[in-house]
């Protein structure tokens, strides 16, 4: 998102961040700002911004996982499992 706001020259800032999705999304609710979806996870309550608004289709993303060399094993394993289940998406 940030590169594609960069890219379309759109001035945006950070005003919400948190490692729980239902905390994002809940803010994303009452309006606090964008956010990228997974389609799956776009709600009637959401609004779909279009070339209309400024926004073209970004048609593909990358989700990134960075996990600390010094991270445990089941750290490692956890992360080895997550991305091995999203490459079904």
């Amino acid at each position: 998102m940030i590169r594609y706001l960069d890219e379309k020259g759109k001035k945006w800032r950070i005003s919400y961040e948190s490692s729980s999705l239902a905390s994002l999304i809940s803010a994303l609710n009452i309006g606090f700002g964008i956010t990228l979806l997974p389609k799956r996870l776009v709600m009637k309550e959401h609004k779909i911004l279009t070339a209309k608004q400024g926004f073209n289709g970004i048609e593909d993303y990358e989700l990134v996982l960075h996990v600390g060399s010094l991270s445990s094993t089941l750290s490692k394993e956890v992360a080895n499992d997550l991305i091995k289940s999203l490459k079904n998406y």
